[in-house]
């Protein structure tokens, strides 16, 4: 069962995000008691969801399309290469990478997959529900192991360290609950110290590196993941840019855009040429283990196309004797964006194929063209420009400003003493860094052109949470 996508007033029709009806939205989900936001897939095998097609109104963005599709704009971008993430422009066929094969992790409580930008959550091992997250960029990676959820709070003040007071001396040392702060309306704080699962105050952000190591949510994500996590789950975080797995006896392999494919979408918007092909070597003993039987099966100019694209989606490699001279099946055009609800075999020629099949009309009933969004010169700048506080409002260096040192050696004195031991039996993480938040980026009315968000320099922009 999926819930359909709430769509927002957005970049599409303003060039900024702002708050969505999110009191109605949930209540109406709670009522029927399904995920309003999560990918509520069905799970085949080690499989996910299903792939999607659709084809493009003539002021949609790539930014507007991931949201409502439940995914994260870098792999939106990486499943469509050459694609502006800005102006797609009317009637292109995207691909939306919408199955996932499960991170080889414990089926557990939550599991983070740092390389794919997504979060996976075992309320019911054996309906995992999918979240697209934002995570720590180059300098402040997010830490992987193994931890807990210690504490949880909802309407939560974002506390500044040391060092973003040092980065933003115009800022108050505390933001309180509100528009302005880069937490969002919703945190779950881990074991980690200064490390939390929160909310934003600027979606574009979402699916993108660009975090001060904290894991960052869609609002309506985190709003509906925090009443259902209880303190003391198990998250282990895990970064995996390869999966294999199989479906219906099939093996597939999903491969993640490298870190230099990400940088170049972040400056450009667009997904660049394949460049950096992962070596074959590294992944063929693991291919004939999983393959068993079928080795002799194994389409092996297909794993060598996969791991060269990097292209984020699930790609059948290897069919078992059952399945031997079957088509795989097509990509499903849909008119809407909207959550992944079957697992589904996919080739990257079929992908292609069903793509370029998709004959979905645009609706211009209610549209305002993207030309005249007021949009930044690139999705980075999009993730990193920021608003502070209107007190405060000097500029700022980077769109996600991150929760602080302070806010836990705070908050510690408040943890009960369960929740400190739960947080002392987690594993030490192999980075250590201040956690991640966003700054907000401010709305306009629907239908109105609004300027273009000022955009900082490079040594201007912060990071964030």
């Amino acid at each position: 069962m999926t819930g359909q996508p709430v769509r927002s007033t957005s970049a599409r029709r303003t060039g900024r995000f702002v708050a969505r009806p999110l009191v109605l939205a949930a209540g109406l989900a709670l009522a029927l008691c399904i995920a309003p936001v999560g990918a509520r897939a069905q799970l085949n095998g080690d499989m996910l969801g299903q792939m999607h097609t659709y084809k493009t109104h003539y002021n949609d963005t790539l930014l507007d399309i991931a949201r409502d599709s439940r995914l994260g704009a870098i792999e939106l971008m990486a499943a469509n290469p050459g694609v502006d993430a800005w102006l797609p422009g009317a009637d292109v066929n995207l691909l939306l990478p919408t199955a996932h094969l499960l991170p080889d992790a414990p089926k557990k409580g939550i599991v983070i997959n740092t390389a794919e930008l997504r979060m996976y959550y075992y309320g019911d091992p054996a309906k995992p529900l999918s979240f697209p997250i934002g995570v720590g960029r180059d300098g402040y990676l997010t830490p992987h192991g193994s931890t807990t959820v210690v504490r949880k709070k909802e309407k939560p003040s974002w506390y500044l360290t040391p060092s973003e007071i040092a980065d933003h001396p115009e800022l108050p040392s505390v933001i309180p609950p509100g528009d302005d702060n880069p937490l969002g309306d919703y945190a779950m704080y881990l074991g980690w110290h200064s490390y939390l699962i929160h909310g934003t105050n600027i979606p574009w952000g979402i699916g993108r590196r660009a975090s001060r190591g904290c894991i960052r949510m869609y609002p309506e994500n985190i709003e509906w993941l925090f009443s259902r996590v209880p303190i003391g789950t198990q998250v282990t975080v895990v970064d995996q840019p390869v999966k294999i797995g199989r479906m219906d006896g099939d093996l597939y392999i999903e491969v993640q855009p490298s870190s230099h494919q990400i940088d170049v979408m972040e400056e450009t918007s667009k997904a660049p040429a394949p460049a950096e092909p992962l070596p074959l070597a590294e992944w063929s003993d693991r291919i004939l283990t999983l393959a068993g039987p079928d080795m002799d099966r194994i389409d092996w100019p297909a794993v060598e196309k996969a791991l060269s694209d990097r292209q984020g989606y699930p790609v059948r490699i290897a069919t078992s004797e059952n399945h031997a001279g079957t088509p795989a099946a097509s990509a499903i055009p849909i008119d809407k964006p909207a959550l992944a609800a079957v697992a589904l075999p996919l080739t990257l020629a079929a992908a292609a194929a069903a793509a370029n099949k998709t004959d979905t009309k645009p609706d211009t009933a209610t549209k305002t063209t993207a030309a005249n969004t007021g949009k930044p010169a690139s999705a980075k700048q999009a993730s990193t420009s920021t608003n502070v506080p209107a007190s405060k409002s000097a500029p700022t260096k980077s769109a996600a400003t991150k929760a602080p040192e302070t806010t836990k050696t705070k908050t510690a004195e408040k943890t009960p003493a369960k929740a400190k031991a739960t947080a002392s039996q987690t594993t030490t993480p192999k980075s250590t860094v201040a956690q991640n938040s966003t700054a907000k980026t401010s709305s306009a009315p629907a239908k109105t052109p609004v300027a273009k968000p000022a955009v900082t320099s490079t040594t201007q922009r912060t990071a964030s949470r």
